[in-house]
């Protein structure tokens, strides 16, 4: 009997996608309140994601004009199995980011495809 060996390799080349977002019920318009608050917004993916940290962008789209949420008020965290994660947004006492549009720009998986084109924005409520 003659053993045979027969290599294959197995390869993602399909680029990650967001398949959605989840806001927690904190509003973004604190144009009325005295101390800062955070808002969560979660985001799924359509695979295992690279441990890069998800780059994003907010554009004014609503609430207050003059206002654009700072992207230093926007934290990161990793959810543990790594299809998504939770980026926690700070507005400031006086501030509104409702009407804002916050848009993921780039992700990655763990074969190291990159997001083929920006996510649907997210408009903060």
């Amino acid at each position: 009997m003659t053993a045979y060996a027969i290599g294959s390799q197995l390869g993602d080349n399909v680029s990650p996608t967001v398949t959605g977002f989840t806001q927690s019920l904190v509003s973004a318009d604190n144009s009325l309140g005295t101390t800062a608050r955070t808002i969560t917004l979660h985001f799924s993916a359509s695979e295992y994601l690279a441990e890069t940290v998800p780059t994003f962008r907010i554009v004014e789209a609503g609430g207050d004009p003059a206002y654009v949420i700072p992207a230093g008020n926007v934290t990161f965290a990793w959810d543990a199995n790594r299809m998504g994660g939770t980026f926690n947004i700070t507005i400031p006492a006086g501030a509104d980011g409702s009407g804002d549009n916050f848009i993921i720009s780039s992700i990655t998986d763990t074969s190291g495809n990159t997001m083929a084109a920006e996510a649907t924005p997210h408009t903060l409520q």
